[in-house]
């Protein structure tokens, strides 16, 4: 589970996802594309993510970016495993 998603549960919850940790998995990667990094550990992606929602204007593109990947997904996908 990618840790620097638990700082994010708010936004999840603005976004309507249930936060399980498959989806804190799934979110990662969403996160990752928006943010251009692959597979990229949470020493990584946090500093940069969270230096990037300091800005209101990123935050709310970042919002909308992650909640259109998120509605966009195969939601038959977490009953298949």
């Amino acid at each position: 589970m990618p840790c620097y998603t638990t700082n994010l549960n708010s936004l999840f919850e603005e976004i309507g996802v249930s936060i399980t940790k498959s989806t804190r998995v799934r979110l990662d990667q969403y996160i990752q594309e928006i943010l251009g990094t692959v597979d990229a550990d949470c020493d990584t992606v946090w500093p940069l993510l969270h230096t990037k929602l300091q800005d209101p204007e990123w935050t709310e593109q970042f919002r909308k970016q992650l909640k259109a990947k998120w509605d966009a997904r195969d939601w038959r996908e977490g009953l298949l495993s």
